[in-house]
């Protein structure tokens, strides 16, 4: 007989465990690709940008009745 067949249970939990840290390494491997791009992008912003997307922050309520049609043309 085979153990599989004598040890069912153990089988699944083992298979479980196996399985397991290949799911974790991907998770954090996103994770860390993810942290990379937040970085570059904090990085390449300029001072006139922040500045001009601190003022909308502030303006908040003015921005939002903004019609942007008429301020495109």
């Amino acid at each position: 007989m085979k153990l599989v067949d004598i040890f069912p249970y153990t089988w699944l939990c083992l298979r479980t465990l196996l399985t397991i840290p290949v799911t974790v390494a991907f998770d954090e491997q996103s994770f860390s690709k993810l942290k990379l791009i937040k970085t570059y992008l904090r990085s390449s912003i300029t001072d006139d940008r922040i500045s001009s997307l601190e003022t909308l922050s502030i303006e908040n309520d003015l921005v939002q009745k903004v019609n942007y049609e008429k301020a495109i043309k």
